[in-house]
């Protein structure tokens, strides 16, 4: 292969003040500091085949020189003061600026064995003049030799390496090598360790390598250029999901404006009549519009919107599940937690506030069952625990703020606890911070307005998720919690207690508006359910119908046939063979009257059996319901 020119330090300094040096490690290099690497989990030792550890965005190759028979050769990626050792010694404690976090590439050899490392440069190289700096630490304290080639190579084949044969013990060591770049090409950059003699890798360095910088010198309108340039192509993506004038998106007027001033950068880098002096201003603006864009906010909500927070993950257990507060759930806090409980119901205590902390940090914030504001707080500021657990606290000095973070799926939102420094999801029906299923929409929602309408026939059922202290004149509510034949034994009460079921009677016309306190869907009391989502009545149960001027409790006797509306009840009694059951004294309501009916042949019960004498109860007489007492 050809061997181009390679420049010493001082050489270079002969190109004088009409040239700038730009790093561009970033632009070519794929992660040069093995940041990404796994670090090793063990001692890594020599062996006869060759012991070489995975390195992110780097290809390893070992093997052995023509002449050797065996490999002879480790290499890994360690922490800086690792407990692990290479080939018997430590790595360095600390990287070459003194950071004691970081990693760094070890190699050892013996017996003329050979490793490389080798990774595809990101974009091609312009013609140019290049210096690519290095350092190197020995922990052998037996030998310093070693053959250490480090550089580009061309796509054409033509190899830039610098070789170092004497790595200094106990210390970093800046290497250099400087390089011309005849005309634009591809390459590889690579580190090729080769041992000196056929001999114990004991004579040999045990090394690390870190710090790798790539410069590039050029003119100072070129250099101008290739600035802004990798300023452009450093700038954040603009936003395209979440972006608007709703809650919780970044303002579609400042994503706009952040775009333009990306587009107006590249026209000025573009610009065939571009100066160092335009160059520069374009990379002042663009730097200033990348600073405001990284502080952008999303959009506050306004005053008074609510909001379920929705977990999304199609297939998931908890696919569309609302965070729910439960009542009776824990030890302290008026005894409430969190849930993945049901799916979004406006009936659900699932209604969230969102309170403006800083930035796009929020206190979220829900009613309780006695109407006590209740904020979400993670245990450690709550509690004094981990930081893990999400809960609910009384006391707003505890209220976490958490990060809404906007992802780049339209309409879903990450939630992020500062405390514990990580995601808010789901990996049970508890709400934690776990890293895992962790996004969510973020749903407008409003109190439950709930219509009572019983106008028109008189009677009607509801099942509300807030309390109603009192009734209207002339209106009364009943439980119900037996039946008596075809009657049904109401029960008197004063006021409506939230997620009870209940018969209502009288003229009753009005919207009912409340904090939700619902938990579940359905509710049981007595005879009665109450249900918040629209559902069909289980076969056999009973609903309320007006048949011809008759209301009453009628039998569901198909199912998937007879709708109870949200809001509103079935019945279900013990046990039962009649076709419907009616209100008691209400005889007007069910066209009811006394009758000698022990003369009369035709009279039937309920189930359409004929009978020859009519007891206490509903039968059908000439053709009409008549009540018997």
């Amino acid at each position: 292969m050809k061997i181009k020119h390679l420049l010493t330090i001082a050489a270079f300094a002969v190109y004088g003040n009409a040239w700038a040096q730009t790093d561009v490690t970033s632009t070519y290099f794929t992660d040069a500091s093995f940041e990404s690497a796994t670090a090793a989990t063990a001692n890594v030792a020599t062996t006869k085949a060759g012991n070489y550890a995975e390195v992110e965005n780097w290809t390893v190759i070992g093997g052995k020189t023509d002449n050797a028979k065996d490999a002879w050769s480790c290499s890994a990626v360690f922490s800086y003061g690792s407990d692990y050792t290479l080939n018997s010694v430590n790595a360095p404690t600390a990287g070459p600026n003194g950071e004691t976090e970081g990693k760094a590439l070890g190699i050892s050899m013996g017996w003329v064995g050979i490793v490389t490392f080798e990774q595809e440069a990101k974009a091609a190289l312009p013609k140019g003049k290049y210096t690519l700096t290095y350092y190197t630490y020995n922990n052998n304290s037996g030998a310093t030799r070693t053959n250490l080639q480090v550089g580009f190579v061309e796509a054409g084949g033509a190899e830039l390496l610098g070789t170092v044969t004497d790595i200094v013990y106990g210390s970093w060591i800046k290497q250099t090598v400087s390089f011309d770049i005849e005309s634009e090409t591809l390459g590889q950059f690579k580190i090729i360790a080769k041992s000196n003699q056929n001999a114990s890798s004991n004579k040999e360095a045990k090394f690390f390598i870190d710090g790798i910088k790539l410069e590039y010198a050029q003119d100072e309108l070129t250099a101008a250029k290739m600035e802004l340039q990798s300023a452009i192509d450093a700038a954040p993506v603009v936003y395209e999901a979440n972006v608007g004038t709703g809650a919780f998106q970044y303002d579609v007027t400042s994503v706009t404006s952040y775009g333009e001033a990306l587009s107006v950068a590249q026209t000025a880098h573009d610009a065939d009549d571009a100066t160092v002096e335009s160059l520069s201003a374009a990379k002042t603006a663009l730097e200033n519009a990348i600073a405001a864009y990284n502080a952008l906010t999303i959009n506050e909500p306004a005053q008074g919107q609510l909001f379920a927070i929705v977990l999304t993950y199609e297939g998931y257990t908890y696919d569309k599940k609302a965070m729910t507060l439960k009542p009776n759930a824990a030890s302290s806090q008026g005894n409430y937690r969190l849930y993945y409980q049901e799916e979004f119901n406006v009936n659900l205590a699932q209604a969230f506030t969102f309170t403006k902390v800083e930035g796009n940090k929020y206190q979220l914030s829900i009613i309780g069952t006695d109407g006590t504001t209740l904020y979400l707080t993670d245990s450690q500021t709550g509690y004094g625990g981990d930081g893990l657990g999400i809960r609910v606290t009384t006391d707003k000095t505890k209220a976490a703020a958490f990060t809404i973070i906007p992802t780049s799926t339209e309409g879903v939102y990450n939630i992020y606890n500062n405390v514990a420094k990580n995601y808010i999801g789901s990996q049970d029906q508890g709400v934690y911070t776990v890293n895992s299923h962790i996004n969510f929409k973020i749903v407008e929602t409003t109190k439950p307005s709930i219509t009572i309408n019983t106008f028109a026939a008189g009677w009607g059922t509801v099942i509300l998720p807030f309390s109603v202290t009192s009734l209207p004149e002339g209106v009364k509510a009943y439980t119900c919690a037996d039946v008596d034949g075809a009657t049904l034994n109401l029960t008197p009460v004063d006021a409506l207690e939230a997620n009870k079921p209940y018969i209502i009677e009288g003229e009753w016309n009005e919207t009912l508006t409340g904090d939700a306190q619902g938990t579940k869907l359905t509710y049981t009391e007595g005879l009665l359910t109450g249900t918040y989502a629209r559902i069909y009545a289980p076969n056999g149960s009973y609903i309320l119908q007006n048949n011809d001027s008759k209301v009453g409790f009628y039998l569901c006797d198909e199912e998937d046939k007879y709708v109870v509306a949200k809001n509103r009840c079935y019945l279900t009694p013990d046990q039962s063979n009649v076709k419907a059951f009616f209100f008691g004294e209400q005889e007007d309501a069910i066209n009811n009257i006394r009758h000698n009916v022990e003369s009369i042949n035709n009279i039937y019960d309920l189930t359409g059996r004929q009978v020859n004498k009519a007891t206490k109860g509903i039968y059908i007489v000439n053709g009409k319901k008549v009540l018997i007492k």
